[in-house]
């Protein structure tokens, strides 16, 4: 009777052997930051877009006038 082979192993591609992918990831991530990531990031949207600048309009005005009120 034959004997069942035992599956091996895929080898991961960091040299320590162990300990997950953290360099993969982190590659990965700044990637992704640059803009160099592989996926294409969708548009934003019209109503996004304006609340983030009304938000940042909104800070800058809390910080100009907190340093007049001084």
């Amino acid at each position: 009777m034959a004997q069942k082979r035992k599956k091996k192993k895929k080898k991961s591609d960091n040299a320590s052997g162990g300990g997950g992918n953290t360099m993969g990831s982190f590659r990965s991530g700044f990637k992704g930051i640059v803009g160099a990531g592989g996926k294409k990031k969708k548009k934003d949207s019209m109503l996004s877009t304006i609340l983030g600048y009304v938000l940042i309009a909104a800070a800058l005005g809390l910080l100009i006038y907190r340093y007049l009120q001084r």
